[in-house]
Formats: C-alpha cells, structure tokens, sequence
C-alpha cells in the first residue's frame, strides 16, 4: 500500500507524541511505502528526517494561511490533494481530526475529543454561556468533518468508541489505544531538561492549554497547601509558557513554566519529580498517565470515570473541583512511602495492559488494510 499520513495539523499536546511515536514505528513495516505530511512542530520532533529509509518519504506542510484555513472548512487542502496525486496514494491516515478535508481515497482518521461525547460532563457545569454557544458551534463544525470527511474513525477508548458510535452511526469505528512515546525506551535518544534545585515536593504536568485540563485550580490548591502545611515546600511544574494561567504574585515562586518541551526531554522531567499531577475533567487518553507508570512516578489524578478505566488501582485519586481534597492527598501520599511503592508497582502491571508503539502501529495499518480491502 501507498500510505499517506496526515500529521500536519499536529501542533501542539497529546497529538504530537501520538504522530511521533506512529511515524517512528513505520521503519518496521517495509511492506509498504509512506509519505509524511507534517508539520514543522512534528518534523521537529521527530529530528533527523534523513536518516529514515528511502519507503518513507516526508513533506513539511507550512502553516496554514487564512485563504487555506477557509478553503479547509470546505474540506480542500490544496497540498495534500497534490501529494495524494504525486504519490498515487491508496489511502490516508490523518492521526487525529477533524481533517477538514475530503480525499479522493479511502480516509482514516483519529479521534480524540472527549469533550464532544461527554456532554454531561462536570466540566460544563461553570462554563459560561458565551462558551457554551461557541463549543456547540464547534462541536457541530468538527462532528459534521468527521461524518463527512472519512470512511472510518479510530479512538483509543472503547468506551469513547461506544458513546461516538450513537453520535455517528454509520461509520465504522475502531479502537487503538495510546501509550507512551519509543523515545521512553530508548536512553540514547532522550536529552536532559535541567529543571532549577528544589528540596520538597515536584508535581509535573505535561500537557498543551486546553480548557478541560482544569489549570484554574492549580493556583486554588497551591494556596490550600501554602496555608494548612506550611512546612511544607513544594512547586508545580507545568509545560506551558510563563503566564498561560493566572497565578497570584503571592503563589508564583509555587510554580515553574518550562513552555513547551521536546518529547526527548520529557523523560528528564518525570525523573526530577516526585509526582504526576493530573487534575483533568475530560479525556480519551491521556499519555502523560502511561508516561508515568513508565518512569516511575507515582500519579495522582481525577476521581471520574475515564481516569479510572484508563489508570485502574495505578493511581491516587481526587476530587479535581476541590482544593482541600486535592492538597490533603498530595501531602499524604508525600507522607507515605509505601504507599508511593505500590502505586509504582500496580503502574507496571497496568501498563501490560495498553498496546504498546508497535502493536500500536501495527493495528493503525491493519485497519488501514481492512478499510481498503472492504473487509466488513
């Protein structure tokens, strides 16, 4: 097969590791020939472009104008159109939508917006009005480019699956789950990130400004800690840039920004942490939970549904919409080592449980077969 795999829209967050880790596997299936449309955050990511074999040929699509970003709602990309020609491509793969565009070949695409599932989620319960017009507005634009735009969806929940299946129901669905990024595995290729001395508590967030990882109550739960355990040093490390959130002057020496980090130097930063910290109120999966187990951080995370379907008895739980809940689990378990070992050890098994990079990709192609061979 002629496989072309969209990860141009790839920017930002959980979509980048998802891409790379793909693409880094695609070496291993010479079977077929591959081209790569990426963006420069991918292409960046993904390092030395020259050293993969000659199957697999890359293109660098520029960011979209704003005479590209209208015909996409359309659903034409004038670039990928030309590439599906040059290359008499038999199928695409877009690793994560919407696509907002139509291809002239069967057309594979990921899915990964919980948000527009879980419609009864808590996470609706402050939002404003305005944002409510605007999120259905948007949640129309994207599910009618899902519907329209592609002949199968993949998800990496089943439970997401399930619940998009009534949304779209003649199409196809599939499930492949997530997992952490090969640069986890391999040492050689991982870079250090040197993160400033600190004697207390590290709590590492990785992750993108995405409204539903529920960032406004980090500075809620750093006053809690402040106030009732003095004696207690600790700080928040957050992947964004300085002043993505707001943080009280008196709470910012609580925190430290190191913006957006290459996924070579994110094994650097859970080995300085004592803790995954993930407050989040929606998710389909988030890597940064598979990440941890990997390196051995114990997590503390949401008490809801899709945490626990993803996590098991991996993690210590916590109420995401209350500070005192979230600050008193923080220190206790900061006060319980053994407690810290056996979340690391049921982390371990919990990861046997996932499909790992390379049985990963190897699902992404078979359905990618299945799709093309018409096999029910």
């Amino acid at each position: 097969m002629r496989i072309l795999v969209n990860a141009s829209n790839l920017t930002k967050g959980g979509g980048i590791q998802v891409g790379d880790a793909f693409i880094r596997e695609l070496p291993k299936h010479p079977e077929h020939q591959y081209v790569i449309a990426c963006s420069r955050q991918i292409a960046s990511s993904l390092g030395d472009l020259s050293g993969y074999p000659d199957f697999i040929h890359f293109e660098i699509i520029p960011a979209p104008t704003a005479a590209d970003k209208l015909l996409r709602l359309l659903s034409v990309n004038h670039h990928l159109d030309d590439l599906v020609r040059r290359f008499s491509v038999d199928a695409v793969f877009t690793v994560f939508g919407p696509p907002y565009w139509h291809p002239k070949v069967k057309h594979l695409c990921g899915f990964a917006k919980a948000q527009y599932v879980y419609m009864d989620s808590l996470f609706f319960k402050d939002c404003s009005l305005s944002f409510l017009l605007k999120f259905k507005l948007k949640r129309h634009i994207h599910l009618k480019s899902f519907q329209n735009d592609t002949d199968r969806l993949v998800t990496e929940n089943r439970d997401i699956s399930e619940k998009l299946q009534s949304i779209i129901p003649n199409k196809p669905i599939e499930t492949v789950s997530n997992f952490y990024n090969t640069v986890f595995d391999d040492p050689a290729s991982q870079l250090e990130f040197t993160l400033p001395s600190f004697d207390g508590i590290t709590l590492l967030t990785v992750s993108a400004l995405y409204p539903h990882k529920n960032f406004k109550i980090y500075p809620l739960v750093a006053k809690y800690l402040r106030e009732s355990f003095p004696s207690i040093k600790f700080r928040f490390v957050i992947t964004l840039p300085e002043r993505s959130i707001y943080i009280p002057e008196n709470l910012q020496d609580c925190f430290f920004f190191t913006g957006q980090v290459p996924i070579q130097k994110v094994p650097s930063l859970y080995r300085q942490s004592t803790f995954m910290f993930l407050p989040t109120l929606l998710e389909c999966f988030s890597a940064s939970w598979a990440e941890a187990m990997k390196m051995n951080v114990p997590i503390l995370t949401s008490d809801l549904g899709f945490a626990h379907g993803i996590c098991g008895d991996a993690a210590e739980y916590f109420d995401p919409f209350d500070p005192q809940d979230i600050g008193d689990k923080i220190v206790n378990l900061y006060h319980d080592p053994k407690r810290q070992r056996d979340l690391i050890f049921k982390g371990q098994k919990q990861l046997l449980t996932f499909q790992n990079n390379e049985t990963r990709a190897s699902s992404y192609l078979n359905i990618i077969k299945k799709m093309i061979t018409a096999i029910p």
